[in-house]
């Protein structure tokens, strides 16, 4: 089941994959302070207005940082250290900004 899905994403032309992993990661992004949010408060929360805005901003910073580090730029099947190190930087400069 996930080999099919995988390749069917992995058959797809390199713009729609790299949408895929766009809205990925703003999905992940919207899981992420969801279960912030929710560990918290101790409970699992239904999101609310405010708290959508937390999830906004979420996004708005993490795409551009992700794009700029050129994390969309080459989408690829195996990653090497330096891809590794890219992600890292990336992601620890969402988590300060953010």
């Amino acid at each position: 089941m996930i080999n099919h899905i995988a390749g069917h994403i992995l058959a797809l032309p390199r713009p729609k994959k790299r949408l895929v992993a766009l809205c990925l990661d703003a999905f992940l992004c919207v899981l992420t302070v969801w279960m912030a949010l929710s560990l918290r408060l101790d409970s699992f929360v239904a999101m609310q207005s405010t708290q959508w805005i937390a999830v906004g901003i979420s996004v708005a910073v993490a795409l551009p940082i992700f794009a700029k580090m050129g994390l969309y730029r080459a989408v690829f099947r195996y990653a090497g250290v330096p891809a590794l190190f890219a992600v890292t930087k990336a992601v620890c400069i969402y988590a300060l900004l953010f």
